[in-house]
This record gives C-alpha cells, structure tokens and sequence, in this order.
C-alpha cells in the first residue's frame, strides 16, 4: 500500500510545482482543475491551427477536505502526477515529433493524431476479439506512448521527491490500481507485474500491435467529399469502408496503419490545418485516391466494382507510378508499406 504521508495541502501544493516545472520545460501553461475528476486530463489545441494552447489537469477530488470517492488519496495524486507526464509527451508529440521526427513510430502517431483530429468517431471500439471490449482510445498510438512516459515520469518523480520510498513498488501499486481496481479499460493487460521494466515492455508491446488492430469506424456524414468521386462513393455504400480492409482485418501487421492512412488522407482534404503541425507526413503520399488505391490493388479487389468513372486504371497506374519512384522503405513489408 502506498503511503505518501502528506496532508492534503502539501499534496496540493507538490501539485502545483509539478505543474510550473512543466509549463516552464514546455513552453505551454499547464493548469490543475477542481472541476474535473482526477482520471481526466487533456491537452487544448486551437481549433484553426492544432497549435497547443495549454494543459488542464483535473483534481476535483483531490482538491476536496473530504475525500468522497473510495481510492485512496495517496493513488490519486500519482494518477494526477501520470496525468500531467502523459500530457507533457503530448505536448510533445505536437510540437516537436509530429514535425521533426521522421522515425517509423513517429510517422505511425502521426498518421493516427492525423486521423482523429476533430473525428471523434474514430474512438470506438476496437475491432480484434484479442482486444475484447476495449475501445480504439486505448489502442491509439498516441495514447499508448503518452501514457508510457506518464508512468515513466511518475517513477523518474517518485525517486526524485520521495527518496526514502521504493520506486519501483509505488509504480507497480499503481498499475495494479489502473488494470485491476478500477472500471475503466487500460492501455496495457491486466495481470501482475514483477517490475518496472515489464510495465514498460508491456507498453511497447502495445504499442506495436495496435498497428495491426482494426476498428470499427462509424463515420460522419461530412467525411465523404462531394467534389470526390471515390470518396462519393464511399459514401454512398455503408459497408465500402469495410470492403478496403476486409482482408487485413486483424491479420495484417500494419492494418490499423492503413486505416489511419486513409482516414488521415480524407480528414487533411476536410481540415488543411492538418498539415500546419505534421510536417513529417511530407515523407508519405497522402492523395486521397492512390491511398484508397494501394492496399485495393495489393490485395486484388476488383477496383471496377469499387471505383467510378473508370478510376481502376487511373488507381493502377497511380500506384504502379509511386512505386517506381518509392523512397527505400521506411521499415514497414514491401507489400503493405505506409510509406510511397
């Protein structure tokens, strides 16, 4: 059991250095909230330009002189400490990797961020039986490597400020309150953790096979463009999105990347802003139509059963074109690249 030995104000006040030791290493005001439960957090992005516009993170029970809720207040100020670290890597993912960083994994999230911005639908439930009910939240890319550096930050903040506990074991209480004492899904399994570098394998696992999880995509109306003849067409057929990934659903190590890929390549034609902020995805052909093309093609599917006004040479011929002048792999298979 986790024993901090702080009354609530020193608690509190630990809070807010954490806060401005944060906003001063960003750049970006990071804000506790006693509006907002303790399990919540998230980073505000200006609407027209993505651009971070500070951090909230919430304390509402941790704020309280009576503590109404059954956690301990000891567990909710680690989750408050995790909560400010996840948010800190978004930070930033959105200002510097989704820029600058052109490894696999980067390009990954940035497909992923890309997908979802202003499309919350894109959050439901994950499509792989191995992932039972757990929703796409948390096979996000994104989430998956924010929450690893929160716990990663949370340990690093422990050693730092509370030399006289053990780490490690404080860490390990706090997984075990995520993945088993508490209702909500996790980003990694629930089982028992020996130590800490197996909580933090078991983010990187999960950060890999969300890759290849598939969801379910309930779309917005306004996601098909009326001005494009494929993605009319999509529109047009309820189940046309599931006709393009019906033979890589949960079968394929990249399934989940095509899907973001896709829907990234639509959402950047509805919100240009997209591209302000993700200046990796240079790297990558994001046209509409040959990345609705490429896995098709790969995959044969008759492209005339699927395409209008006679797109099936034209997809062909695209995707036969940027594999002639494709950049060397960028470590995805050479049937089923994210990349040209």
């Amino acid at each position: 059991m986790v024993n901090l030995g702080l009354s609530r104000k020193k608690m509190m006040g630990k809070v807010d250095d954490l806060l401005s030791e944060l906003s001063s290493r960003h750049h970006v005001q990071f804000k506790s909230d006693v509006r907002v439960p303790f399990v919540i957090s998230f980073t505000i992005r200006d609407e027209k330009t993505m651009h971070v516009a500070g951090v909230s993170i919430g304390i509402s029970e941790l704020a309280r002189i009576l503590n109404l809720s059954n956690v301990s207040r000891d567990m909710m100020f680690l989750n408050v400490v995790v909560n400010s670290y996840h948010e800190a890597e978004h930070v930033k993912q959105y200002t510097k990797i989704f820029s600058e960083d052109r490894s696999e994994n980067a390009l990954v999230m940035s497909l992923s961020d890309s997908a979802t911005w202003k499309n919350p639908y894109y959050y439901r439930r994950a499509l792989s039986s191995e992932w039972g009910t757990h929703t796409a939240y948390y096979s996000n890319v994104c989430e998956i490597d924010a929450e690893k550096h929160g716990v990663m930050g949370l340990y690093e903040y422990l050693c730092r400020e509370f030399p006289y506990m053990d780490a490690e074991i404080a860490t390990l209480e706090y997984i075990k309150f995520k993945t088993k004492e508490t209702e909500m899904d996790y980003y990694i399994p629930d089982i028992d953790y020996s130590s800490y570098c197996d909580v933090i394998s078991a983010f990187d696992e999960a950060f890999e096979k969300a890759k290849s999880i598939s969801v379910y995509y309930f779309r917005k109306p306004e996601l098909a463009m009326k001005t494009d003849g494929v993605m009319s067409e999509l529109k047009s057929s309820d189940n046309m999105y599931d006709k393009f990934f019906d033979k890589f659903t949960d079968s394929h190590p990249y399934a989940r990347v095509q899907q973001d890929r896709l829907v990234a390549a639509v959402n950047q034609e509805l919100h240009p802003e997209i591209m302000l902020t993700h200046n990796n995805l240079d790297e990558l052909n994001l046209d509409v139509n040959y990345v609705l093309a490429y896995p098709i093609v790969k995959s044969g599917l008759l492209l005339e059963q699927i395409l209008v006004d006679g797109e099936y040479a034209a997809a062909k011929q695209r995707v036969q074109m940027a594999e002639t002048i494709a950049h060397k792999p960028l470590g995805f298979d050479d049937d089923f690249q994210v990349g040209r």
